[in-house]
């Protein structure tokens, strides 16, 4: 090679450098669309105890998360003094919300009892759309993939750990994406059967299941992008590391739970047949 073609080569490559780089620490446009409504849950002794959580933000008023992110306070169960859990919603820098941070104010359980259920958050400060669609495949749905298995994605955040208090300081959250292939009913283990059914992933390709430290309030999304259900961690005695588990949004207590403070309406569901779909 000639010195002006190394020069050549040498100028183009450090040009070219910094750009990929650029381009590999850029958030893809998935990511910053659902930074704009998945939030990190955090309570007020979340120094103390550490549990990283996820809430969904479905409306410019509510979030949506699950019983294992905000259990019952004992206060709630055994004649006590009630306790006074604060609760607050962070958001990663590439969300464009008018706040970093919202404060609940309420907190909404189904009547029903299940494994894990729906909780739904009411915010102190109404948030700014883009919020996600709603997803309310039912059960008959996973049972007709007969063996096929659609590829979805889990979206999760990462807190950093840092000392901070709760209302203090901006800590830093990032946002990830995990593929997973769904599995059919037949094939969810343990299976859990009548109104307690649960959604079940395997990793993609060579990956690794979803951490348990990531996987409660985690988002499933569709091939269509909408909200299908949200992570859970299933009994340590009743559990198996090759899966993880999704508490689905089409129970139909959950739909009408979420309908009725929401009003948020049931979108009509594209019945996925094996050479075409249909409505």
């Amino acid at each position: 090679m000639s010195n002006i073609q190394t020069v050549r080569a040498v100028l183009f490559t450090s040009l070219l450098f910094p750009a990929l780089c650029s381009m590999a620490e850029t958030p893809s446009p998935e990511d910053i669309h659902v930074s704009n409504w998945l939030a990190f849950l955090e309570t007020s002794d979340f120094n103390h105890n550490p549990i990283s959580c996820h809430a969904v933000v479905i409306h410019k008023n509510w979030a949506l998360t699950t019983s294992d992110c905000v259990p019952k306070p004992l206060s709630e169960i055994t004649i006590q003094k009630p306790s006074v859990q604060k609760i607050m919603l962070r958001f990663s820098a590439e969300s464009n919300q008018k706040y970093d941070q919202v404060e609940v104010s309420d907190v909404r359980r189904p009547s029903t009892y299940h494994t894990s259920q729906p909780v739904l958050l009411k915010l102190k400060s109404p948030l700014n759309p883009p919020f996600p669609t709603l997803s309310f495949k039912t059960h008959s749905w996973f049972d007709g993939l007969e063996g096929r298995y659609p590829l979805w994605t889990v979206y999760y955040l990462e807190r950093m750990k840092r000392p901070s208090h709760l209302l203090v300081s901006r800590p830093e959250i990032n946002v990830f994406s995990h593929p997973v292939k769904i599995k059919d009913q037949s094939d969810c283990i343990p299976r859990v059967k009548g109104l307690d059914w649960k959604i079940c992933s395997i990793p993609e390709g060579f990956g690794e299941v979803l951490s348990s430290d990531f996987q409660r309030g985690s988002v499933l999304l569709d091939e269509n992008f909408a909200v299908t259900g949200l992570g859970y961690e299933l009994d340590q005695k009743n559990t198996t590391m090759e899966m993880n588990y999704f508490m689905p949004l089409g129970l139909s207590p959950f739909v009408r739970f979420i309908k009725e403070h929401t009003g948020i309406d049931k979108p009509r569901e594209t019945k996925q047949m094996k050479n075409f779909s249909e409505l």
